[in-house]
């Protein structure tokens, strides 16, 4: 079910409460990752306020050719078992 994350940024205590459960699931559960991932920009949102709190760098990953600067290339499967090739920066 697709659920809309911009609802969440018109509340900000809502908004804190998300990225603080996400910060204390991701410290539980993956303690030694290096680094957080997320898609497009939707998931820039909480993606980057996630990864400062974890004092990590945040690397976006985009559709080809949206990020202005040198990146890889990546090929990943899509929910409709497609193939889709995304940038990683």
């Amino acid at each position: 079910m697709f659920r809309n994350i911009f609802t969440l940024t018109k509340k900000p205590a809502l908004s804190k409460r998300c990225i603080n459960a996400i910060v204390n699931y991701v410290r539980e559960k993956y303690p030694d990752i290096s680094a957080v991932v997320a898609p497009d920009t939707k998931g820039f949102v909480f993606a980057t306020t996630v990864a400062w709190q974890l004092d990590l760098p945040f690397i976006p990953i985009r559709k080809c050719g949206k990020i202005p600067a040198d990146s890889s290339d990546l090929i990943r499967d899509t929910y409709k078992n497609r193939k889709n090739k995304v940038e990683l920066y």
